[in-house]
């Protein structure tokens, strides 16, 4: 893998990293206004329980994916390193 291909990889993991951090604090921001006020109406529950569902997806195959793909690869090139804290 070239120097530019490491770049490239190394920032599309931070970028995904941040986007879930992101989508995180949409959730408890709008989690904490909902729990203390209730939802103004049933689109607006609708649209958050959507916007939640579609998180917890796509998270979860993120992780699938570091589990199955993305950890063997490291442990097999970084075999000093400990990744057990991670899966």
């Amino acid at each position: 893998m070239s120097e530019i291909s490491k770049s490239i990889f190394a920032a599309s993991l931070i970028r995904i990293h941040l986007v879930f951090t992101r989508a995180l604090k949409v959730i408890l921001e709008y989690g904490q206004v909902f729990a203390q006020h209730g939802f103004t109406d049933e689109l607006t529950h609708l649209e958050f329980v959507y916007y939640v569902q579609s998180f917890l997806s796509l998270l979860h195959g993120h992780h699938v994916t570091e589990d199955e793909l993305m950890f063997p690869y490291f442990r097999d090139k970084m075999p000093d390193k400990n990744f057990n804290s991670l899966t």
